[in-house]
């Protein structure tokens, strides 16, 4: 759970940063070509969406870790010996 905690704030870090320069620049660039209104998002947008798919790909291609990477469960000495340091 800790790594894909780090790796979704890092992502989300990334994209509160790289989104809106990425917005600012092509708004530029599409008011240098003299569109305006709606005009001037359309290309932003379906940037945005191609990165959404990309990332939804990603996401499909997950698998789930391999059975020999998972701690023991239910072993009584393990269980016992991790109550006994809990504090109380």
């Amino acid at each position: 759970m800790g790594a894909i905690h780090g790796r979704l704030l890092t992502a989300w870090s990334a994209a509160g940063i790289a989104g809106p320069i990425i917005v600012s620049a092509i708004l530029d660039l599409q008011r240098g070509r003299g569109a305006e209104g709606a005009d001037l998002y359309t290309l932003s947008l379906s940037i945005m969406v191609g990165v959404l798919v990309v990332g939804s790909v990603a996401n499909l291609l997950m698998r789930p870790v391999h059975r020999r990477f998972h701690e023991p469960a239910n072993e009584p000495a393990l269980v016992n010996e991790l109550n006994e340091r809990r504090p109380s």
